[in-house]
Order: structure tokens, then C-alpha cells, then sequence
């Protein structure tokens, strides 16, 4: 069955008609009790562990490749056509990220804008499988194909630690150094931070940095952008939406491709319609993303 988001695309309203006055149209610190709000949310651009071979990234910090940039420049000129201003950027300490975010508001027009970077809003840790290909023989050979796809796909099931030394020696050394290699130092070995993470695990983090960091300054008036990863924004969309833990693994996140929400002053979605999933978002469509928003929309059935 076609779903209701893709019925959206075909009537051109992911455009977004922006005539609610949500964007652009909350000044610093003004938190009226009948104030709409706008909240943006981007994943990063294309990076080169996007491409294939596709592999576990993680929290090992790889860069955008040159369309992961063009994704970025594309997100900044939509935002900027439509006079979308923020007052301060929140975004993971993963250069994907972040250097998305950097791109997109310098081609906006907005480089002088306040960014807070938090491990909070980086992607989901996968622990010792982190810098090997999803499809690796080795892993397949250790783990089981089966046992692969619970730890992507479980939501409570979280693969073996990055200090788990039994597992490492027994898969390829390389991918082992290229992981390790490309993991920031503070993370490894430190207890203030995840080893390896199940969704829930990620989902939990990422809602309460929202809860407890992200949230009061929407309500106070700030008009804020989000720029991190496919985990941690789709449990921010899960927290606005409020989709139940079945039907939020079918939502997938395009990347470079800016989801805007219009909140009222609860910080619920404001919309004519959601999706069959409850998904409240709208799209911002442009000639360089419309194929790929498409091919997402229509991979998943309802």
C-alpha cells in the first residue's frame, strides 16, 4: 500500500508551505504562552562510510564525502530560500555532523550562530563491531547472520564492548586498528561514556538530552537546529511523534535532507495530517534530494 507520506511528495506538500508562522518568527527569548515553534532536525550528510562497502560506524569519526558536502550546501540553501533563522545549533561531536551543520548554516547565511556539541546526540555505539563491514565474513563466521541482524535491528540488544578483548583478537586485525584508529581517545575505556549501545540504549540518551537540554529553550522562544545521526534523530522524532518501538524501526532518515516541525506551545506537532505511522514532520524538498526522500518514503510499506 502506498504510504500517506509518499501521497505527500506526489501533491508537493513536503515543500513545506511555511504560512503558520513558526519560521523565522520567534525572537530570542520570547516564550509567549500561545508561541509556535520550529524545530529543524538534519541527519548528516553522505559519509564515506555511507557508501559501499557500508560498514558500522558508530562513534568512529569519519569524514563527509564531496556529495555528503553537496547534501549539506543543499540543506542550507532550502533553509535559506525560506528565510529560516536559528538561534543556536545542537549537533554531536562527530565531524559528519558538526561539519554538516557548518555547511548548512554558512550557506544559509547564519555562520555566526551559537553551536553546542554533545556526545549525547552522536550516532548509536556499536561496540566492538564498530569500523567492519556489515557484511564481513569474519563477523558472520563468529556472530552468526542471524545474531548480525539482532544486533542491528533489536531494539534491547547490544553488540559485545569495544573493551571486549575476547571478540576483538578473533575478528580481522585491520578493521580492529582502523576502528580503534578513528575512535576519539577520551571514549575509549571511560566509564562516563557507552562502550556499545542497543537502540534503546541510544534512543534514551538522545531523549534526555532533548528533555533536559534541547526542549527548554524551544519553549523559551529559540529557534533551534539539530544536526546529528539516523539513531539519534529518529528517537527525537520517536519523543515529538510519540511513535511506539514497533513502528519507529520502519522510520527511516535520509541524509542531507532537513525535517521541519512546527510545535505548539507543549511541544506537540502541529499539522494538518500525520502518516500511517504518526510521523508529523514535513520534508524540505529540492531537485538535488527529491529522488533520494522518495526512495525512503517508498521503502517502507504501511
Amino acid at each position: 500500500m502506498k504510504s500517506l507520506r509518499l501521497a505527500r511528495l506526489q501533491h508537493g506538500k513536503a515543500s513545506l508551505s511555511l504560512n503558520r508562522g513558526g519560521v523565522g518568527s520567534a525572537g530570542r527569548g520570547k516564550s509567549l504562552v500561545n508561541s509556535v515553534h520550529t524545530v529543524v532536525l538534519i541527519r548528516h550528510g553522505e559519509s564515506v562510510w555511507n557508501k559501499t562497502p557500508k560498514r558500522f560506524t558508530g562513534w568512529c569519526d569519519v569524514p563527509l564525502t564531496e556529495h555528503g558536502e553537496a547534501d549539506a550546501r543543499d540543506a542550507g540553501r532550502l533553509m535559506g530560500e525560506r528565510s529560516m533563522k536559528f538561534d543556536v545549533m545542537f549537533t554531536s561531536t562527530l565531524e559528519r555532523a558538526w561539519r554538516t551543520g557548518a555547511i548548512a548554516l554558512s550557506e544559509s547565511g547564519q555562520s555566526g550562530c551559537e553551536v553546542v556539541r554533545s556526545w549525547k546526540l552522536n550516532e548509536r555505539h556499536y561496540g566492538a563491531l564498530q569500523g567492519h563491514k556489515k557484511d564481513c565474513p569474519h563477523l558472520i563466521k563468529h556472530f552468526g547472520q542471524e545474531q548480525l541482524i539482532d544486533f542491528r535491528r533489536s531494539y534491547d540488544t547490544a553488540p559485545p564492548s569495544l573493551q571486549d578483548k575476547g571478540i576483538a583478537v578473533k575478528l580481522r586485525e585491520s578493521d580492529v586498528i582502523t576502528s580503534n584508529s578513528l575512535m576519539d581517545v577520551r571514549y575509549v575505556g571511560n566509564s562516563k561514556y557507552p562502550q556499545t549501545e542497543s537502540l534503546k540504549d541510544c534512543e534514551r540518551r538522545a531523549f534526555g538530552y532533548w528533555e533536559e537540554v534541547i526542549a527548554p529553550r524551544v519553549k523559551q522562544g529559540e529557534r533551534v537546529l539539530i544536526v546529528a545521526h539516523a539513531n539519534t534523530i529518529r528517537a527525537l522524532v520517536k519523543a515529538v511523534d510519540k511513535i511506539d518501538d514497533n513502528m519507529i524501526k520502519h522510520l527511516k532518515i535520509p541524509n542531507g535532507v532537513p525535517l521541519v516541525y512546527t510545535l505548539d506551545k507543549n511541544l506537540t506537532p502541529i499539522l494538518e495530517s500525520a502518516d500511517d505511522m504518526g510521523f508529523e514532520a514535513k520534508y524540505l524538498i529540492s531537485a538535488h534530494n527529491h529522488s533520494k526522500v522518495r526512495t525512503f518514503v517508498c521503502s517502507i510499506e504501511t
